[in-house]
């Protein structure tokens, strides 16, 4: 049970209602028998019959309060099932007795919030939990003085206590329905859920929407996936590994572990790609740890380039909340700075080049973008770095000696980040640069990385585009300019091309038309002209 999420809908009434779950994709399906609080669903003959009709991947797993090892392992072999779930005050010795007589029977004990202390719950858990197989914490009702199927919830972070301090897995259930299961999974963390009464209609059936929506919610919740990228990441092998990654699953899986352990090198792209991925993750409450790279110096590249407090901008947790446990122990406080501002990049090619990456020029900015702040004020302070004396220097000595260079740059800046901010959704912007430097050709390679989390610029400029509705302002003709762009093709063969910017956009029909207009003067994504 340890590595599979363990999804239950207890209560059947019928064979109509256990065909249903099924068809819905339940594959853990409980009978509530011999109950001293609740009438039971279905008599025992029932029950048999309709156990027999299961597929070989759906379970039946009886839920009962009998005590005697005897008794459970008569009930259990009657039924035919090899899952059960004890309610009842069963001892360690008789629980000992269960284990021996069946090893092969998987026994969830329950654990009930608020009929006992959290310190006798502590004790229950660590006196039994070496002859069982997993736990399940439930809600006590204590006017009908019922162990679970109360249909009411309890103090999660209790369950979410037992689930740090328990060695065998964690099931929740408790009040769970289709709508808080996804909150319930992401605070407490257990292996799996249990539903009963929280998916049942007015009229006390089963209601398959519910269900569905249940084992879906839940399904997608509980799930964890792992990116484990090697040597050098760029953002082409990123992207590679998200599609495989999430191939077939749900992209708001409950649990994301990025293992960047092996990695030797990571493109700032890559940078503000993870930075995008967490904070998407983060806004919907779902988990995100990183496990930090091996070699130092590409830790303290990530630092250099200020990710770690681009993270903490992002979502408003410090980085250390995603970082691995083991990894906060072994690396935090390595340097005497975290924020890497204690020392000195020396692998520049160039003084100007060191002089800028030890300013942080090209390190990550993040602005933050509502109704109040002024576009124009964030858009114009970051195109005024780019003509600042050493960057002015460093450009024109890098991109073909060109004099202009340096209002290229600038003025691509501009126009990137005035879109950024102004087009739909977007709450937070992040810009980041680098020039490689590995060797004498990559040298010249400046990259310039944009991210916001609003809608595409591509999709916001091409649908009023296509649709003949105006997306620019007149620019005087000094202030356009042409540029060669390179594109990778499906064959993977490099192309080069040239666009001016000021080229009919109405015209265009490639989504990499739109994305380069998106730098052209006097674009503007804000089409209807509010801001």
């Amino acid at each position: 049970m340890k590595n599979t999420p363990f999804i239950q809908i207890a209560g059947v009434h019928d064979q109509e209602e256990a065909n249903l779950l099924i068809d819905c994709g339940v594959k853990f399906i409980g009978f509530p028998l011999r109950l001293p609080v609740h009438k039971e669903d279905i008599s025992e003959e029932d029950a048999i019959r309709i156990i027999k009709s299961f597929p070989d991947d759906v379970n039946g797993v009886l839920i009962t309060y009998l005590s005697i090892a005897e008794e459970i392992l008569f009930l259990c072999e009657k039924l035919g099932v090899n899952y059960v779930q004890l309610h009842g005050d069963i001892d360690l010795v008789e629980l000992t007795k269960l284990r021996q007589k069946r090893s092969s029977l998987k026994i969830i004990k329950s654990l009930i919030i608020g009929k006992k202390e959290d310190a006798s719950l502590l004790k229950e858990l660590l006196s039994v939990e070496s002859v069982v197989d997993a736990f399940i914490t439930d809600t006590y009702d204590p006017i009908t003085g019922a162990d679970g199927a109360t249909g009411n919830r309890h103090n999660w972070a209790i369950s979410r206590d037992i689930v740090r301090k328990s060695t065998k897995p964690v099931i929740l259930a408790g009040g769970l329905n289709e709508n808080n299961v996804v909150s319930a999974i992401n605070l407490v963390e257990p292996i799996g859920v249990d539903s009963h009464t929280g998916v049942e209609g007015f009229d006390g059936r089963k209601d398959r929407i519910k269900v569905l929506k249940f084992i879906n919610n839940a399904t997608c919740a509980l799930q964890e996936i792992v990116i484990r990228p090697t040597n050098r990441l760029t953002l082409e092998i990123m992207e590679g590994l998200i599609r495989r990654s999430f191939n077939g699953k749900c992209q708001a899986a409950g649990k994301v572990l990025l293992d960047l352990k092996e990695c030797s090198y990571i493109s700032v792209p890559v940078l503000i790609y993870i930075l995008s991925m967490i904070e998407w993750r983060s806004a919907r409450s779902l988990k995100t740890k990183i496990k930090l790279p091996e070699k130092k110096r590409v830790r303290d590249f990530m630092r250099l380039w200020g990710f770690p407090q681009a993270v903490s901008d992002h979502t408003g947790h410090s980085f250390s909340y995603f970082i691995t446990e083991v990894d906060q122990e072994k690396y935090w406080g390595e340097n005497k700075r975290d924020d890497c501002m204690d020392f000195s990049y020396y692998n520049a090619r160039s003084i100007v080049q060191g002089q800028l990456i030890n300013n942080r020029f090209f390190s990550i900015s993040t602005y933050r973008i509502n109704k109040y702040a002024d576009s124009d004020v964030i858009s114009k302070s970051e195109s005024a770095r780019w003509k600042g004396p050493l960057i002015k220097e460093f450009l024109k000595s890098n991109l073909d000696g060109h004099s202009g260079a340096s209002y290229v740059a600038s003025r691509v800046v501009f126009e990137a980040m005035t879109n950024a901010i102004r087009h739909p959704g977007a709450t937070l912007i992040s810009a980041a640069s680098f020039c490689e430097n590995r060797n004498q050709n990559e040298d010249r390679l400046l990259t310039i990385t944009f991210w916001d989390n609003g809608q595409s610029m591509i999709r916001t400029i091409s649908e009023p585009a296509r649709d003949g509705e105006q997306i620019r302002i007149d620019i005087p003709q000094e202030r356009h300019f042409c540029f060669n762009v390179s594109s990778k093709t499906y064959d993977n063969r490099l192309k080069t091309f040239v666009r001016s910017s000021d080229d009919e956009i109405e015209n265009y029909s490639d989504d990499i038309d739109f994305f380069l207009a998106c730098l052209f003067p006097g674009v503007s994504s804000d089409i209807k002209r509010k801001t």
